[in-house]
């Protein structure tokens, strides 16, 4: 799915997703690969790196 796409799916715009996938969260980045000039990435994905971003560190 592309940005938008996914950007779509968890109510975020493409540009945040962007930089998930470039600078990430914690140290933590969305899985993306380019597709010709498309940055595309996976509903699985999305849904690993809203999980590993929401555990609580104690």
């Amino acid at each position: 799915m592309t940005m938008s796409e996914a950007g779509a799916f968890i109510k975020r715009d493409a540009l945040t997703l962007r930089r998930w996938v470039s600078k990430g969260i914690r140290g933590i980045k969305l899985e993306a690969v380019k597709v010709g000039k498309s940055l595309v990435t996976s509903r699985e994905a999305v849904t690993r790196f809203i999980a590993a971003t929401n555990t609580t560190h104690v």
